[in-house]
């Protein structure tokens, strides 16, 4: 019983969720990542 209930596949949410929350982090990171080279590359 236990074995069935884990092999069965359940979805939380949109499907969409799986491309708009992956995206979101993608820009998060890159915003930060950009930031800190824009801060750290100054000259003087």
């Amino acid at each position: 019983m236990v074995a069935v209930l884990l092999q069965q596949s359940m979805r939380i949410g949109s499907p969409l969720l799986g491309i708009f929350i992956p995206l979101v982090v993608f820009v998060v990171s890159f915003t930060v990542t950009w930031m800190l080279y824009k801060h750290f590359s100054k000259q003087g």
